[in-house]
């Protein structure tokens, strides 16, 4: 069958792929220029700026609340390779305060960000999956087929699962919760990071609300189905965890905090399964 060049919106998708490269670059190479400084330092490519871009999802709710790991921040997102304070928090949590790079371990990583991903592929100790609902999604990363509600890995099969920014898509949240429990190693750990309301004691969540518009009013954004309040934690230890909130700020973990340019509000959510 001969060639048949592209036509239409196929076309259109074509052209816009082979611009998208070029155009990054030449973006990032004005953002040098005008972020150039050494304010703030991006542990994922190595390159210090005078501040970083702003970030995030502007919603009425999260303004309303004192909201870590969603909405709009100010000097969050590197202009190089685009990590925000959420994927550099979580670097720097396993770089200097877990040993992961010791010891031969499995690790599941749901829907990852490609930067932490590939932090985690350098360390040849880890037996390293990657696990998504549209695993088409992540070809580059070997993803295979994972709904958190019913996975179908074996009981105490990973040391480690990283499962950020999920839990409030999904509608049976604590059902993800326990599977993640169960197919963990006694011994193990999940970091399970959510947008956080930490003025609210209750979780907003009303299964009645479907419409985007709604969802974006009430939870953020439109493909939220909750806002977590503090009872967060209490869900996690309904699962079975026992639940450490690890913060380089109160703790102290981290030296020349300010140039990471973190939350100061978001902790690490580590569950541990005992």
């Amino acid at each position: 069958m001969p060639y048949a060049e592209p036509q239409g919106p196929e076309a259109k998708n074509t052209v816009m792929r082979a611009l998208e490269k070029p155009f990054r670059r030449l973006r990032n190479q004005i953002f040098r220029v005008m972020y150039q400084g050494r304010g703030c330092y991006c542990i994922y490519c190595g390159k210090t700026y005078r501040k970083f871009l702003h970030h995030g999802v502007r919603a009425e709710v999260f303004r309303r609340h004192r909201i870590s790991g969603s909405g709009y921040r100010k000097s969050a997102r590197c202009p190089n390779c685009g990590s925000t304070h959420r994927t550099r928090l979580l670097y720097l949590f396993f770089e200097l305060r877990t040993s992961i790079g010791n010891g031969a371990l499995r690790l599941l990583h749901v829907s990852p960000k490609r930067q932490l991903a590939r932090v985690l592929l350098r360390h040849e100790n880890i037996d390293y999956v990657c696990g998504a609902l549209f695993p088409d999604d992540f070809a580059d990363l070997n993803a295979v087929k994972v709904d958190v509600r019913d996975m179908g890995f074996p009981d105490q099969h990973f040391h480690v699962v990283i499962c950020n920014h999920v839990l409030e898509h999904v509608r049976e949240d604590e059902t993800a919760m326990r599977e993640i429990h169960r197919i963990l190693k006694t011994g193990g750990y999940a970091i399970l990071q959510v947008p956080l309301a930490h003025d609210l004691a209750t979780t907003q969540e009303d299964p009645s609300v479907v419409g985007k518009r709604e969802r974006k009013a009430i939870y953020g954004q439109k493909d939220h189905l909750r806002l977590y309040g503090l009872d967060y934690f209490e869900r996690l230890e309904r699962a079975g965890f026992d639940v450490e909130r690890d913060n380089p700020f109160r703790n102290q973990w981290l030296p020349d905090l300010e140039r990471h340019c973190l939350d100061e509000l978001e902790d690490v959510v580590v569950a541990h399964k005992r």
